[in-house]
């Protein structure tokens, strides 16, 4: 990896607090830029409006979508704005793109038939995870958590007396959501009685103040 891609990546993960996937998005644009820069024996600080577009072109003919072409923009035009901030360039020249006018279709939310159906499905479970992949997934559904935040969820985010968690979202920046009743029950259920046995694996990490394990 060289200087100008390391310094970046450890300016996203230590003073912007990029979320790991985030982290590993921007990574794999950046380093599919550099290398198509040394295809053509470009200069990183001497590319212009005419070269961008020419790279443009180059992921189209690799069969990108819209929303991966944007997102690889974006990556881009961060990582040349970091580096103008740094002193090391005088202009980003992703900044002279004009802005996309593409439509960005949204995912289509579950609808609420759809939800109930997969809830009573795991609840006709044998399995004894039944209990946490229903309170992981009531945390999603009820509370709104991202994956990410559920997965991060620690036992120092609850507050059962007040039925609330205390959730670590995107940028490191705190929020809180509310806990529905039935969500805290089944989350009382799994801490007393299913993270026990799990943190009994030989693989187990003892020490982890994380809410939901796996086996």
């Amino acid at each position: 990896m060289n200087q100008l891609l390391a310094s970046y990546l450890d300016y996203l993960l230590h003073e912007r607090k990029y979320a790991a996937h985030t982290l590993a998005a921007y990574q794999r644009d950046s380093t599919h830029y550099f290398a198509f820069l040394k295809t053509q024996s470009w200069k990183f600080d001497t590319v212009g409006l005419p070269e961008i577009r020419h790279y443009l072109s180059h992921l189209r003919q690799e069969g990108l979508s819209m929303p991966s072409m944007r997102r690889h923009v974006a990556s881009l035009k961060h990582l040349y704005a970091f580096h103008v901030r740094q002193g090391h360039l005088k202009l980003n020249p992703f900044s002279m793109l004009a802005p996309s006018k593409g439509h960005i279709r949204l995912p289509d939310p579950a609808s609420e038939t759809t939800m109930e159906a997969i809830l009573e499905h795991i609840r006709q479970r044998e399995s004894r995870m039944k209990i946490r992949d229903l309170c992981l997934l009531e945390c999603m559904y009820y509370s709104g958590l991202r994956v990410s935040e559920v997965a991060g969820l620690t036992s120092l985010m609850i507050d059962r007396s007040r039925r609330f968690l205390r959730v670590l979202g995107k940028g490191s920046k705190e929020r809180i959501v509310p806990l529905r009743p039935s969500t805290q029950g089944l989350m009382d259920q799994y801490v007393k009685q299913i993270r026990p046995q799990l943190l009994q694996q030989k693989t187990a990490d003892t020490n982890t103040s994380h809410v939901f394990l796996n086996q």
